[in-house]
């Protein structure tokens, strides 16, 4: 892999409410102050099973892709196993209901599907998807 990591992933919780009432329920989300983040885009990635495998790349530095996800799902499940390159090394981490991870461009990241029904928000600091930007490196099967 010719790439240069330039920064590493950050993991942090995200606060996750909600409200209900007669006419409606809200689900929110925020981020903490310390994490500097101007979001362009929003997506949410809802899962129907375990086991399924998304990611195993990472973005080109080139592109400048930076993305924030949150697992969202029952408390106190295992949601996701995020796997994720620390200089040479493959570590992974256990993703519960708010636990949020912070992805700069060169960092390769991966999720696996521990839960069915479990979710990712997912937010780009830019606007769309572009499969140009992504660099493939397998690193959770």
């Amino acid at each position: 892999m010719n790439k240069t990591e330039k920064s590493k992933i950050t993991f942090f919780k995200a606060d996750i409410s909600t409200h209900e009432d007669n006419r409606r329920r809200i689900f929110g989300i925020v981020l903490p102050a310390e994490i500097n983040f101007a979001a362009r885009g929003v997506k949410t990635i809802n899962f129907s099973r375990s086991g399924v495998v998304v990611g195993n790349h990472y973005h080109t530095i080139e592109s400048g892709r930076i993305e924030v996800y949150i697992g969202i799902g029952a408390p106190g499940v295992e949601l996701f196993n995020f796997a994720y390159r620390d200089g040479g090394e493959i570590k992974e981490r256990i993703i519960f209901n708010g636990d949020s991870c912070f992805i700069p461009p060169g960092c390769t990241h991966s999720f696996k599907v521990l839960s069915e029904n479990a979710s990712l928000w997912g937010f780009s600091n830019l606007e769309g998807y572009d499969p140009a930007h992504d660099e493939k490196d397998v690193i959770l099967t």
